[in-house]
C-alpha cells in the first residue's frame, strides 16, 4: 500500500538538464507512474555514469517519454498493464566499446514509443567502413530494457551505401572472460546469432565486401529467428554477372555453424571465381588458365566454426554448370598431349560451350564424363579431384580429328568398332604437382566389353526381326491357302 511520488524534479548532468514526475506504488509489485523529459550530453553522462561496454562516447540523446503500470509483468510476457508513449532523438552520437577498435559514428534518428514497441524513423550511421539506415520498428523494447532475457523483434527496412564484413564480422561482445584464447584476436571473425533476436528485413545494398569478394546492387530478404538466419532471394552483381542465393545459418550450437545454400549464377567470369576463393587452395588449375562465363544451379551444405574455419569433409554440393566462351590457356597437363596434337594449338584452347553435372563429397570432386569440343578437337574427360590435390582423369579422343593421327597405334591403346571412329584412351594419374599420363588399358577394355554388348542386343534383335518376317510370310500362305470364293 505505501506510495513514493516525487513531482516536478529535475538536475543536470553536465550541462545538460532532466526533469519529470515519478511515483512508485506497491514496492512487492513495483507499479510505476513515470515523466522523463530533457537531454544528455553523452560524455557527461558516461563520466558520471560509467558504462563498463563503453570506452568513449559523444553526441547528445533527447527524449520526452511516458511509462506507467506493473514492472513485474513484463517479466512474465504480461504486457497489458505497461502502457509507454513518447519519442526519443540521437544527434551526432559517436562511441567506442571496449570489445573492438571498430568506431561507431554519426548515430542519428528519432524513435517514437507505441506501448511496447518503439517505431524507427531514419536511424542511420556508420560502423567503421560501413554505413546503414533503417526505418521500422523495435518490437517489445521496453520488455527487453527492464529484463534483457527477453526477446526483441525488429521488422525494417535496411539500406545501405557500403557493408564491409571484414570489420563488422570482427565484432564480439562477448565479455572477455568469456572468450577463448586466439593468437591474434583483431584478426578473427566471429559469426554468432543471440537466440534473443527475431530481425525481419528487407534489404537494398550497394556494395558488400569480404575478403576477396565484392558484391554490388545487393537486394533480398533477412529473417533471423530461435538463432537461425534465413535469406531469401539475395540478388546481386559480381564477378562480372549474376547472383541470386537463398539459404540459412543454422548457430544452435556453440562452435559450430552450419550453411545451407541454393544458387543461381548467371554469366559469372570463371577467372574471377578462382581470384575471389584463392584457387580453392589448389596450384593445378589456376585463375590465368581460365576465361569464360558461367551459367550454373548450385546446392551445397558446409559448416564453419564460430571463427568462420572451414570444415572441409562436410562440403557436400550439386552443380549444374554451363560454360560459354570458355578457354584453356597455357595449362601444362594439356600441352602433355602434344606428341599427338601440334603444341601451338594446345596452348589456347578456346570452346563455345561446355555442360556438366558436378558433385562434391567426402573431399573429392567428381566429374562426369563431359564432351569438351575446342578449336582444336574435341574431347571427353571425366575423373575425380580430392582436397588432398589426388587426381584421376581419364581422356577419350577420337582419332579422325588428329592433325598428325598414328595408324599403326604405337602411341597407345586404341578402340575402334563399326559405329563410330576409334578413340585414344588416356589417363592422368597422381597428384597435382607430380603427376603422371599414361595410356588407359582399362578403359579400352570396357569399352570393347560394351562395344560387344550392344553388338550382341543389336544380333539379338535382327535374328528377332527375321523369325517376326517368317512367321509373317507363314501367316499370309495360310491366308492366301484358305482364300476362296463362297458362292
Amino acid at each position: 500500500s505505501s506510495i513514493l511520488r516525487i513531482q516536478n524534479f529535475s538536475g543536470f548532468i553536465g550541462k545538460n538538464e532532466i526533469n519529470g514526475d515519478l511515483s512508485i506504488r506497491n514496492f512487492k509489485e513495483l507499479t510505476t507512474s513515470l515523466d522523463l523529459k530533457g537531454n544528455i550530453d553523452l560524455t557527461s553522462f558516461l563520466a558520471t555514469f560509467p558504462v563498463k561496454q563503453f570506452e568513449s562516447g559523444d553526441g547528445e540523446i533527447e527524449f520526452d517519454i511516458r511509462l506507467t503500470g506493473r514492472i513485474n509483468d513484463l517479466k512474465n510476457k504480461k504486457t497489458n498493464s505497461v502502457k509507454a508513449s513518447g519519442d526519443l532523438s540521437l544527434k551526432q552520437v559517436n562511441f567506442k566499446t571496449k570489445y573492438s577498435p571498430i568506431e561507431f559514428r554519426k548515430f542519428n534518428g528519432d524513435f517514437y514509443f507505441n506501448n511496447l514497441d518503439l517505431a524507427i524513423r531514419n536511424f542511420s550511421g556508420q560502423i567503421g567502413e560501413s554505413d546503414f539506415e533503417i526505418s521500422g520498428s523495435f518490437r517489445n523494447i521496453i520488455s527487453y530494457i527492464f529484463y534483457r532475457d527477453n526477446p526483441i523483434k525488429i521488422m525494417a527496412d535496411l539500406e545501405s551505401d557500403n557493408l564491409n564484413l571484414n570489420e563488422l564480422l570482427t565484432l564480439d561482445f562477448t565479455e572477455e572472460d568469456e572468450k577463448g584464447d586466439t593468437e591474434n584476436e583483431s584478426e578473427t571473425f566471429h559469426l554468432a546469432i543471440s537466440p534473443k533476436l527475431d530481425i525481419d528485413f528487407n534489404c537494398v545494398v550497394d556494395r558488400i565486401t569480404f575478403k576477396r569478394f565484392n558484391g554490388e546492387k545487393a537486394s533480398g530478404k533477412l529473417r533471423i529467428i530461435n538463432q537461425k538466419a534465413v535469406v531469401d532471394n539475395l540478388t546481386l552483381n559480381t564477378m562480372g554477372g549474376d547472383l541470386i542465393l537463398s539459404g540459412s545459418i543454422n548457430a544452435h550450437s556453440p562452435v559450430k555453424r552450419e550453411f545451407l545454400v541454393d544458387g543461381k549464377l548467371s554469366g559469372l567470369h570463371i577467372d574471377s571465381i578462382f581470384y575471389v576463393f584463392k584457387n580453392f587452395k589448389q596450384e593445378f588449375l589456376m585463375s590465368h588458365h581460365l576465361q569464360g562465363q558461367i551459367y550454373a544451379d548450385v546446392n551445397t551444405y558446409f559448416v564453419l566454426d564460430d571463427n568462420l574455419k572451414f570444415y572441409s569433409n562436410t562440403l557436400t554440393s550439386f552443380i549444374e554448370a554451363r560454360i560459354q566462351g570458355g578457354e584453356l590457356i597455357d595449362f601444362e597437363p594439356m600441352q602433355n598431349l602434344s606428341k599427338y596434337v601440334k603444341e601451338e594449338d594446345l596452348a589456347e584452347l578456346h570452346f563455345s560451350e561446355l555442360k556438366n553435372d558436378i558433385q562434391i563429397i567426402d573431399r573429392q570432386v567428381i566429374i562426369p564424363e563431359m564432351e569438351i569440343i575446342s578449336n582444336a578437337y574435341h574431347i571427353y574427360v571425366s575423373g575425380t579431384h580430392t582436397f588432398n590435390q589426388d587426381i584421376d582423369y581419364h581422356f577419350r579422343i577420337p582419332l579422325d580429328q588428329f592433325r598428325r593421327p598414328d595408324r599403326d597405334s604405337r602411341y597407345g591403346e586404341i578402340a575402334e568398332n563399326g559405329s563410330g571412329p576409334p578413340s585414344l584412351f588416356l589417363k592422368m594419374q597422381g597428384t597435382a604437382k607430380d603427376y603422371e599420363v599414361s595410356f588407359d588399358s582399362r578403359a579400352v577394355k570396357d569399352k570393347i566389353k560394351n562395344d560387344l554388348k550392344e553388338e550382341g542386343n543389336e544380333l539379338k534383335d535382327i535374328l528377332k526381326g527375321k523369325k517376326a518376317n517368317q512367321k509373317q510370310e507363314v501367316e499370309l500362305e495360310e491366308d492366301e491357302y484358305f482364300d476362296f470364293d463362297g458362292s
